[in-house]
């Protein structure tokens, strides 16, 4: 939460309209799934141009690391988006590169 409130502090400050589906670390949805579902659902009846979801997970497998980017299917605004916020977080975080990938929330 704290990265997500960051972020948008950052966006505000350069005149960009950002804001947060939440404002707290409580769930909108009862799975991850759902969670995620929830919140991008709001950005689309917010008519948002871009929904940005910031995750910082932890797993109990040693070998899930690294950095993994996601965008809209067929996009191609939100890949050039993804392609660049990804090149940015993996040269600042010197990660395991993921990838860039696709998915589909809502």
């Amino acid at each position: 939460m704290a990265v997500a409130k960051l972020v948008a502090e950052v966006l505000q400050g350069a005149g960009i309209d950002a804001r947060l589906t939440r404002d707290s670390d409580i769930a909108l949805g009862s799975t991850t799934s759902a969670d995620l579902s929830a919140m991008a659902k709001l950005a689309n009846l917010a008519g948002a141009d871009v929904f940005v979801s910031i995750h910082c997970n932890s797993a109990t497998d040693k070998t899930a690391k690294g950095t993994e980017t996601y965008h809209y299917p067929g996009s191609i605004q939100g890949n050039g988006l993804a392609k660049a916020v990804h090149e940015c977080v993996i040269s600042a975080l010197l990660r395991s590169d993921r990838g860039i990938k696709t998915a589909n929330r809502c």
